[in-house]
């Protein structure tokens, strides 16, 4: 009777400590959850970026007389925008389609200011866009254009380097000495 008794308070124990963690957590009370909303707006960014800032000109008086920029200028586009836009733009364009460069006396007109994008055929700056705000109406010298049917990847974060190459040409052979000066602005924008 010994070994039974055994038996009864082994197996009594053996199922005591099986249910001790069910009685424990019949015990446990839970609040109702808290929710915290969560949020967060990441606005789209373009921005344009040129280097150098500044070139300069050589003047050739042989032939029709030209000029050549000491070097290309390099002008990176970086965006990231959201689903809803259909195309990123470039302009470029000189500070007036009457007086590109001047010395304060000779003008040199946009339409003998041309520019090569990404090694095509030079053009003249004598486009008339006006797309850009504060863009002059007149002397808009290359652009680019990319829509998100040509460009799948047009709405996620990317980038784009462009060259431009400046050159002056039919500047005459006996231009007027002095120091010539003008602005070439590049930019971009989104739609």
């Amino acid at each position: 009777m010994k070994s039974l008794s055994q038996k009864f308070v082994l197996t009594l124990a053996v199922l005591a400590l099986l249910f001790a963690p069910m009685a424990s957590q019949a015990n446990t009370m839970y609040a109702t959850p808290s929710t915290v909303s969560l949020t967060m707006n990441v606005s789209e960014t373009l921005s344009v970026s040129c280097t150098p800032a500044s070139v300069s000109f050589t003047y050739n008086p042989s032939g029709a007389g030209s000029a050549t920029a000491s070097g290309p200028i390099s002008c990176v586009t970086t965006w990231s925008i959201g689903p809803s836009r259909a195309a990123i733009t470039s302009d470029s364009w000189v500070g007036s389609a009457s007086a590109a460069l001047t010395n304060g006396v000779t003008n040199i007109p946009a339409s003998q200011v041309f520019a090569s994008l990404n090694g095509a055929s030079a053009v003249p700056c004598t486009g008339n866009d006006g797309a850009m705000t504060g863009e002059t109406p007149n002397g808009q010298c290359s652009n680019w254009f990319e829509t998100s049917s040509t460009t799948p990847a047009l709405t996620l974060t990317g980038n784009r380097t462009d060259t431009v190459l400046l050159s002056l040409n039919n500047l005459g052979s006996t231009l007027q000495p002095g120091s010539y000066s003008g602005v070439f602005s590049y930019s971009a924008y989104v739609q």
